[in-house]
C-alpha cells in the first residue's frame, strides 16, 4: 500500500521477546519504506528509551518473559510525557480477557501476529495518521493560542486614557476578559476647558473578532478627535451618530453590534452628558449606591438613522458614578445562581460600609470572597470624586 511520506517519517519502537517476531515485522515495515525502527527483546530497555524520547508509535508483544503488555501500557498511561502515546499491540493468543484488558489500558489497537501484512500496514497507516492530524490540530492550536494572547497584549496597550487630566475627578477601571482577548473596550481623553470625554463598549461576541472591532472604533473615534471637535453636549450627539453610521456601513451585514455608554464631564459647569446606547444603568453614590435612569437608545450599529436620547444631570450631589458592562449580570456564584443588578448594588454598599470600597476589593470580593465565575467580558469604569 501507499503511505504518506510524512507518516514514512515516523518512529517506531518494536519490543517483542521473539527475535522471529521483530526481525518479521520489521521486514514488514522496511518493505512498505519506514526507516525509523528500533526493536527491543528487552522490555527494561525499551522503558528506558520510550521514557527518554518517546517515538510516534509502538508496537508491543502481549506476552513478554517478565510481564505482559498490561502492566507496560499502565507504566506509559501513567506518565505525562507517554499518556498520549499510540501503542498497538501484537500477539499470537486470542486470550480476549488480557485483549481486553490491554484495550482498557489504552491500547490504539490489537492485532494478531498471523495477520495479512497489507492489514498490518493498514492498521498501523489508520493510527499514524490519525496520531498526525493530532499533533498538527494540537501545533495549530498551539500557535493560535500564542496569537489569541499577544492580540489580548495589543488589546490592553489599546485600553487607553490619555492626557487624562481631571480638576475634580478621579478615573478607576478594572477591565476582566472573559477569553484573553475581549469584546469590552473604554477609552478616555481630557481636552481644555475641563472637559473630558471617555466611553465603555461592548462588542458583541467574544475573543479576537470581536477585539479588533473594538481597535477600529478606537481608531475611528481618534480620527474623529483629531478632525472634529467632542467638547459640548451637541459633539456628543454628532459623535454618536456619525459612530452608529460607521459600525452599520462595515458590520452591519455581519451582525455585529455594540453597546455602551458615551459620555462628556464638563467640569466647568459640573455636568455630565450621557448618551446610553443598549447598556446597563449606571450606578451612583450619594450616601448610598443605587442606579441612575436614564433614558436608553437603540444598541450601535443595528440601525441607521436612529434616535440617541442625551441625559444631562449635575456631577455635585454624587461621590461615585460607576458604568458596566452587561457581563456583570453573567456572574454566577458556586450555586449556578447569576449575581443580579440588585446582588451586584449590594456587594457595593457592603464595601462602602466597610470602609474598604474601590474597584480592586470589589473584584476580589466577587471573585475570591463570594467565589463567583466570570462567564462573559466584565469592565467597571468609576468617576469618583477627590477628595
Amino acid at each position: 500500500m501507499q503511505i504518506k511520506q510524512e507518516l514514512l517519517a515516523s518512529s517506531i519502537f518494536l519490543i517483542d521477546d521473539s527475535l522471529t517476531s521483530l526481525h518479521l515485522f520489521e521486514k514488514i515495515l522496511r518493505d512498505a519504506g519506514f526507516s525509523r525502527i528500533t526493536s527491543f527483546q528487552q522490555e527494561s530497555q525499551a522503558l528506558v528509551a520510550i521514557l527518554t524520547k518517546p517515538p510516534d508509535l509502538v508496537l508491543l508483544d502481549m506476552i513478554l518473559s517478565k510481564t505482559t503488555a498490561v502492566d507496560i501500557l499502565k507504566t506509559l498511561k501513567n506518565n505525562v510525557k507517554t499518556r498520549n502515546l499510540p501503542v498497538i499491540v501484537l500477539s499470537h493468543s486470542s486470550d480476549e480477557n488480557l485483549i481486553l484488558q490491554c484495550l482498557q489500558q489504552g491500547a490504539e489497537d490489537f492485532i494478531p501476529k498471523e495477520s495479512n501484512p497489507l492489514e498490518v500496514l493498514v492498521r498501523i497507516n489508520n493510527i499514524l495518521s490519525r496520531n498526525y492530524y493530532m499533533k498538527s490540530l494540537f501545533e495549530k492550536n498551539r500557535r493560535l493560542e500564542e496569537d489569541i494572547r499577544f492580540a489580548a497584549h495589543v488589546q490592553e496597550k489599546f485600553q487607553k486614557m490619555t492626557h487624562l487630566h481631571m480638576k475634580y475627578h478621579h478615573v478607576e477601571v478594572i477591565w476582566h476578559p472573559y477569553n484573553i482577548a475581549s469584546g469590552d473596550f473604554y477609552f478616555a481623553t481630557s481636552f481644555p476647558h475641563e472637559k473630558t470625554f471617555f466611553f465603555l463598549l461592548d462588542v458583541s461576541g467574544h475573543g479576537v473578532g470581536a477585539a479588533l472591532v473594538g481597535f477600529h472604533l478606537n481608531f475611528l473615534t481618534q480620527q474623529w478627535i483629531a478632525t472634529r471637535p467632542l467638547a459640548s453636549a451637541e459633539h456628543l450627539q454628532q459623535y454618536v451618530e456619525w459612530m452608529n453610521a460607521e459600525m452599520e456601513k462595515e458590520y452591519g451585514s455581519m451582525g455585529i453590534f455594540l453597546s455602551g455608554i458615551f459620555a462628556l464631564c464638563d467640569e466647568e459647569t459640573h455636568t455630565l452628558h450621557i448618551i446610553s446606547a443598549g447598556s446597563p444603568p449606571p450606578i451612583v453614590q450619594t450616601d448610598t449606591f443605587h442606579t441612575v435612569e436614564l433614558k436608553n437608545s437603540v444598541a450601535i450599529g443595528v440601525v441607521t438613522p436612529a434616535l440617541f436620547h442625551l441625559n444631562s444631570f449635575s456631577t455635585l450631589s454624587w461621590k461615585r458614578l460607576l458604568f458596566f458592562t452587561d457581563g456583570i449580570y453573567e456572574i454566577q456564584s458556586p450555586s449556578k445562581d447569576m449575581l443580579s443588578l440588585s446582588g451586584f448594588i449590594q456587594i457595593l454598599n457592603s464595601l462602602e460600609k466597610d470602609g474598604k470600597f474601590s474597584l480592586a476589593n470589589l473584584y476580589n470580593r466577587i471573585a475570591k470572597e463570594y467565589s463567583y465565575h466570570f462567564e462573559d467580558d466584565v469592565t467597571i469604569f468609576m468617576l469618583e470624586k477627590k477628595t
